[in-house]
């Protein structure tokens, strides 16, 4: 069983502030033609994107090292709809040249306060289904729990033309493991559900082959607190209103601490699967 701690950025959450009031300078807001934002919701993150950094977990070692199985030191990745940076710095730390593409402006100011020695001159203000990257760029891509969002005809295109031929793709997923019934009845609250089943594969097409699986169950070490901060980064939350987040909230301290019987700081085992797909450019 693998376990994954909680991520902690080094930096102050005063920095945040400062970079947040001078995004376009720091993290660009030029889209290229074709590449405005679309209805992903991680555009409202604002100041959520510092929780989504702290309580979504990273990756287990075993998912990403499958994903890029095959994927020589020094390859050109490209990691799509990066977020707050978890599945990059994996990427970089096996040692590939990595590029991130992410079109939310809170979640740029949020991957540059986690991984701040990154070239930004990699980080783009893009999305997935227009990179604004060349032809054949990518030896390959990874998609962390990015993929759904997509208009996927076009992605899947832009996906083609990015990779060299052979390249292969990447979509990973961490999700909750709802076949226990706590877990299951805290995901009814947080209106987060499952986002991808084993046994029904991302649709690629025939520009690729058929994708390949990989899962892994395992536990991430949470406190009650950061279970309901977790709520706060779902795309329910996000796109709720006012009073649907006082409701969530109350619902969720309710269920974890009078239901459950949970304590503040308690240590809680919160359990995940990861599941990976990968495919090669035909």
């Amino acid at each position: 069983m693998e376990r994954d701690g909680i991520a902690h950025v080094a930096h102050s959450r005063a920095a945040l502030a400062q970079l947040s009031s001078s995004r376009q300078a720091a993290v660009g807001e030029n889209f290229p033609a074709g590449a405005l934002p679309s209805s992903n919701p991680f555009e409202l993150a604002g100041a959520g994107a510092a929780a989504y950094a702290d309580v979504r977990p990273s990756y287990p070692e075993s998912a990403v090292t499958w994903a890029v199985q095959g994927v020589h030191i020094g390859a050109r990745v490209a990691d799509i709809g990066a977020g707050a940076g978890r599945l990059t710095a994996a990427l970089v730390s096996r040692g590939f040249e990595v590029w991130a593409v992410e079109p939310a402006t809170d979640m740029r100011v949020e991957f540059l306060e986690c991984l701040p020695d990154f070239p930004r001159t990699h980080l783009l203000a893009t999305t997935a289904e227009a990179t604004g990257l060349e032809d054949r760029f990518c030896d390959a891509l990874t998609y962390g729990e990015s993929w759904h969002w997509l208009e996927r005809s076009r992605a899947t295109t832009e996906a083609w033309r990015l990779l060299r031929p052979g390249g292969s793709v990447a979509l990973l997923y961490n999700q909750l493991a709802v076949e226990h019934p706590w877990v299951h009845r805290l995901t009814r609250i947080m209106r987060s559900g499952d986002v991808q089943r084993p046994d029904k594969p991302p649709v690629l097409g025939d520009q690729f082959s058929t994708p390949q699986f990989f899962s892994v169950d395992w536990e991430h070490a949470v406190t009650p607190e950061h279970i309901i901060a977790l709520g706060t980064t779902r795309a329910s939350w996000l796109r709720a209103s006012h009073e649907q987040r006082v409701r969530m909230r109350r619902n969720l301290v309710w269920y974890l601490y009078t239901e459950l019987g949970m304590r503040p700081g308690e240590p809680v085992a919160l359990p995940y699967h990861t599941y990976v797909w990968r495919a090669w450019r035909r």
